[in-house]
């Protein structure tokens, strides 16, 4: 019988939800140190912030994996499928060495009352120490001081921006967050951030304190975006991008910047190729035709000004119809005003997996469809000839993925990909739905698109 996504999760049901219970490290600790401590016997770069996490640890693992070596990534949450989470070069684990990992720590992780993310993070630690494993790119969960993932010790740390999200964990302000968030740097390590100007100054006094260095990138210049992708100048380099947005243009620069600084030895020609190849489920991703469709899980106010910015500066933006489901915990009045300013028609629809505003808590005149099969199908049709944006949660995207029977892949040359479990009709663009193309002019300038 073929081992299923479901039994998975049953096994891990006792561990709770992603809702920790509690943080405090000192469980996963002990139960790492039974172990003999798998955490620091591989080499790490651990990446947190409010946004950018995902895509930065995507764009690091494709370009040190162009280079050669064994990378395995660590990233959250999942869009359909645990295996998502942990990534060897860019192609996800087996149902069957998963299962074996969940089997061969769960007593232990038991005895420790782990939560459902320490226990992830701890078969990730095991998994990496196992096989071959040249860098691991960890990307921080939630926050920053108390996260799982912070038990390990980079060689460098990267904090990609800080802004207004999961406030009742984290704290009211940005000042507050960042106090929190920036404890994944290091002593006599490198942070590298992407932060706002207005903020320097508290990363500065930091890492003045703690003997930290703090390096950050110098801005992407732009030299072209379309729906399929973006080219770039990265100091002074040319870069092919498969996401047009203008976050994922900051990430490169910031991950560019990471790499030039931990591993001068690799040649800008193979970090060029490695970035041409990264793919980004889920994070302005642009597939199909007849409605184009573009699959986005920015879920805070920050993530949708960045979306609308982006929107705004591709062609042919007319006929933008919007599908979005927001967290009750979120200002989805605001995102959604900030969406409505963009598009020809916006229709609301439940998150799973998240507490979804009823339908008092909406402005007046907002359309709402709480059944997310019936509310695709109508903003489909709407879109026929035009644009769909499925955004709002990445829960929401992976519920989409499904609907539409999309598989995913995280690398353009990856030929594993992972398969959805239920679908609807769908027309891709001829060939690999999930394909987007560089420009004519980009492959023949950018000997990496060749």
């Amino acid at each position: 019988m073929r081992l299923c996504e479901t039994y998975i999760q049953e096994r891990l049901a006792p561990f709770g939800t992603e809702r920790r219970p509690h943080y405090d490290l000192d469980n996963l600790r002990s139960a790492l140190a039974e172990l003999d401590h798998p955490v620091n016997k591989t080499r790490c770069l651990l990446i947190g912030g409010t946004n950018g996490k995902g895509s930065t640890s995507l764009l690091l693992s494709a370009a040190l994996r162009e280079h050669g070596l064994r990378v395995r990534t660590y990233t959250s949450p999942h869009l359909f499928s645990l295996t998502e989470r942990f990534l060897e070069n860019l192609k996800p684990i087996s149902l069957e060495s998963l299962l074996a990992l969940i089997e061969q720590n769960e007593a232990l992780a038991r005895r420790y009352s782990l939560s459902y993310f320490e226990f992830l993070t701890l078969l990730f630690f095991v998994w990496c120490r196992q096989q071959q494993t040249d860098c691991a790119v960890v990307e921080v969960g939630l926050g920053g001081a108390l996260d799982a993932t912070n038990v390990c010790d980079p060689i460098a740390s990267v904090l990609t921006n800080v802004d207004l999200d999961h406030q009742e964990y984290l704290g009211p302000t940005r000042e507050i967050i960042l106090a929190d968030k920036i404890q994944i740097s290091r002593t006599g390590r490198t942070l590298y951030t992407g932060i706002a100007c207005d903020l320097r100054p508290q990363v500065e006094a930091y890492a003045l304190g703690h003997a930290v260095t703090v390096d950050t990138p110098k801005a992407a210049r732009l030299l072209a975006r379309d729906w399929s992708g973006q080219r770039l100048e990265l100091e002074g380099h040319r870069v092919w991008l498969r996401d047009p947005s203008e976050a994922t243009a900051k990430n490169a620069a910031l991950a560019w910047r990471v790499l030039q600084g931990e591993f001068p030895e690799i040649p800008v020609t193979t970090l060029q190729a490695g970035f041409s190849k990264a793919r980004f489920p889920g994070r302005f991703e642009v597939l199909g035709k007849n409605p184009r469709i573009v699959l986005c899980g920015a879920h805070n106010l920050h993530g949708v000004e960045s979306l609308r910015k982006t929107l705004e500066s591709l062609p042919q933006l007319d006929r933008l119809h919007v599908l979005c489901g927001f967290s009750g915990d979120k200002p989805y009045q605001e995102m959604l005003e900030l969406l409505d300013s963009v598009a020809d028609t916006v229709l609301v629809t439940d998150n799973p997996g998240a507490r979804t505003p009823g339908p008092s808590e909406w402005p007046k005149g907002t359309v709402i469809e709480p059944d997310l099969e019936v509310a695709l199908s109508k903003t489909r049709s709407a879109a026929a000839e035009g644009t769909l944006l499925v955004t709002g949660s990445l829960y929401l995207i992976g519920a989409v993925r499904k609907l539409l029977g999309l598989p995913l892949r995280f690398s353009e040359d990856s030929s594993q990909e992972v398969p959805p479990t239920t679908a609807l009709p769908f027309s891709p663009v001829s060939g690999d739905a999930n394909q987007a193309k560089a420009p004519a002019s980009e492959r023949e300038q950018n000997p990496a698109r060749a």
